[in-house]
């Protein structure tokens, strides 16, 4: 690159500057006076610039003395040397490449190889699509193996399940068959005496000890009543019942748990034996056992359209309970608890209960009155709302386990705290009441 050489006039300092910088301005380095660079002849910038080839070397400008007084900033070019290759008297030539423009950018043609002919690339695609319609066609095949196979194991599954089934049905039909033929024998050995009576209501009735009482009581389910008649075998001591539990539609059956609540038997387990039919009906017998217990009930159990029948036998081998259990009969259809009918067969089920005359819906007055009352909150006290058999005896405690059979004597002693009764005035008050049917005004 050629330079120029250029004579601060403020400090006289020679300055080299790139030959570009001509027609510009630069700062001195020694003072900071800005000066201004000539510009280059325009015949120089116009001279084509030419080879070193072709174009000779020029003669250097002849030399001319410089004064020191001068103030042209050009004036004393220094050019001593005229082979330096920055002296302002060498002409600016472009480099030679050193390669001629023709031979340059050939592009290099790769040579391939003419041997492989279009028919024998075309080959390798056709035998990988073959190979992948056959696999695709495989795994189609083996998804459709798996398939047949899982359908037949659970059909065989299922056959054997329903062969189970039918199996474990039939066993069972031969054991109630034979549970029926034993029962029957033992019913025909021990026949129950003349003296007990058909005993119950709502189309279900049992033979019972002519004592047997009837009462409503509690249910298991919250604002339900359950009707009960309970006896007891005078020659063995041994007790029997009949509940019918009113269900009403869509409720969920708890079958243990409301015979656990029926008997009192708190951690019992009800465990079936045999089923049982009795007047075409189906149910169950149940052991509702309790560990380190020798009086276990058992009980014949029927779910019927709107209530669970329950006839029990307690102990479980007492004497006669086949008997017993021979004598039920039942009625699926659905009885209304309110209608007359059920009304008469609850009479008929005690026939000591007094009738009802006019004079007893004449309004009570004075003790009567008061005792009335006590009666009926008594009652409300005890979780019972009606009753239609008198109880008789004069007792708290044995009225209270006649009426109700879930009062104990703690909370009879709380009711006659809280109302200032002895024992024999309740039981004359619970008396007096079941006598006048109280219950049913």
């Amino acid at each position: 690159m050629s330079v120029l050489q250029v004579r601060c006039p403020g400090c006289q300092a020679a300055l080299r500057v790139p030959a570009t910088a001509a027609g510009s301005k630069v700062r001195c380095s020694q003072c900071k006076k800005v000066l201004a660079i000539p510009a280059r002849p325009r015949a120089a910038e116009a001279a084509p610039i030419a080879s070193p080839a072709s174009a000779p070397a020029s003669a250097p400008p002849p030399r001319q003395p410089v004064t020191a007084a001068s103030d042209e900033p050009f004036g004393s070019f220094d050019t001593a040397d005229a082979d330096d290759p920055f002296s302002a008297s060498t002409p600016y030539t472009a480099a030679s490449s050193g390669f001629s423009a023709a031979s340059s950018f050939q592009p290099q043609r790769k040579q391939h190889d003419e041997s492989a002919t279009p028919a024998a690339s075309a080959g390798r695609p056709n035998w990988l699509i073959a190979v992948i319609v056959a696999g695709a066609f495989m795994m189609v095949a083996l998804v459709g193996m798996t398939g047949i196979g899982y359908l037949a194991y659970t059909r065989s599954v299922d056959a054997a399940v329903a062969e189970n089934q039918a199996a474990k049905a039939a066993a069972n039909a031969e054991l109630s068959a034979a549970a029926i033929a034993e029962q029957q024998t033992l019913a025909e050995a021990d026949p129950l005496p003349p003296s007990w009576e058909a005993q119950g209501a709502r189309g279900v009735t049992v033979r019972m000890p002519s004592t047997a009482t009837v009462r409503e009581v509690a249910s298991p389910i919250q604002g339900q009543l359950v009707l009960r008649v309970d006896g007891t075998d005078p020659d063995s001591g041994a007790k029997f019942w009949l509940t019918e539990m009113p269900v009403a539609a869509g409720t969920e059956i708890r079958r243990d748990m409301w015979l656990r609540n029926l008997y009192r038997y708190s951690g019992a387990t009800a465990e079936e034996r045999v089923d049982v039919r009795r007047s075409g009906v189906a149910g169950k017998r149940i052991l509702l056992a309790r560990d380190g217990e020798q009086m276990d009930p058992l009980l014949e159990v029927f779910v019927l359209p709107d209530r669970m029948v329950v006839a029990s036998v307690q102990p479980a081998n007492a004497k006669r309970a086949e008997a017993f259990f021979a004598s039920l009969t039942l009625s699926a259809g659905t009885v209304d608890s309110t209608s007359a009918a059920a009304d008469t067969d609850l009479a008929k089920a005690s026939p000591r209960s007094p009738p009802v005359t006019a004079a007893a819906t004449q309004p009570l007055t004075g003790d009567e009155a008061r005792r009335y009352k006590i009666y009926l909150e008594y009652r409300r006290y005890a979780g019972a709302n009606t009753t239609r058999a008198p109880l008789p005896g004069v007792h708290a405690r044995d009225a209270v386990d006649r009426l109700l059979g879930q009062v104990n004597e703690s909370q009879t002693q709380a009711f006659m705290v809280l109302h200032g009764l002895t024992d024999k005035q309740l039981g004359e008050i619970i008396t007096e009441g079941n006598d006048k049917s109280w219950a049913t005004r």
